[in-house]
This record gives structure tokens, C-alpha cells and sequence, in this order.
């Protein structure tokens, strides 16, 4: 998997279920940074690897430089009361376009 198909997958992962205020609820919901996670490690139950981890902190950073100024990370923005899902889907759109991906 690279990064590329774990930024896809995890966009899908928000539009079936995106939570503010929590990285995670018990109807499924997540985050912007956990779905990333969820997307490399589906059971975050089960050991992950050197490069899991790495790819991880990749996604991140590809998320995170997309986040309007005058926001400090991605929960902070996620979180955001004026933030929609629309304004986080379109962060994964523009760093999987920014990484050569099709959107």
C-alpha cells in the first residue's frame, strides 16, 4: 500500500463516519487522523510494523500541510466547530492531487 491508496481509503473511511471532538465514537465515526490509521492498521488491536508507522506519519504530514493557516494541527482544524466533513474531505483531495493521485 502506499500513500497515495491509504489517503484515498481513508477519505472513504470519513464519508462513511466523521466525528468531531473525539477521534473515534461507538456508531464507527473517526476522525481525520484516525481514519489514516484505521486505513494502515484496519485492527489497532494487532502489532503494527516499522513501516506502518512511517507510512502513518507520512499521511499526516500530507494532511497537514494542506490546513489553512492559522490552525496548529489537524485535530485542532477537525475539531474546529466551523470545519464540515466537505472542508476535511477536500484536505485529503488536495494532498492526494498534490501527490500525483487522481481525486
Amino acid at each position: 500500500m502506499n500513500l497515495v491508496e491509504v489517503l484515498i481509503g481513508a477519505r472513504e473511511k470519513l464519508g462513511d463516519g466523521w466525528c468531531q471532538g473525539s477521534s473515534s465514537d461507538l456508531a464507527g465515526k473517526v476522525c481525520a487522523q484516525i481514519a489514516i490509521i484505521k486505513e494502515i492498521i484496519p485492527d489497532t488491536t494487532k502489532p503494527y510494523s516499522q513501516d506502518d508507522l512511517e507510512l502513518y506519519y507520512e499521511g499526516l504530514w500530507a494532511i497537514r500541510r494542506q490546513i489553512p493557516s492559522g490552525f496548529k494541527s489537524i485535530p485542532e482544524y477537525n475539531d474546529d466547530p466551523n470545519t464540515s466533513l466537505e472542508d476535511i474531505v477536500m484536505l485529503f483531495d488536495k494532498a492526494i492531487a498534490e501527490l500525483g493521485g487522481l481525486v
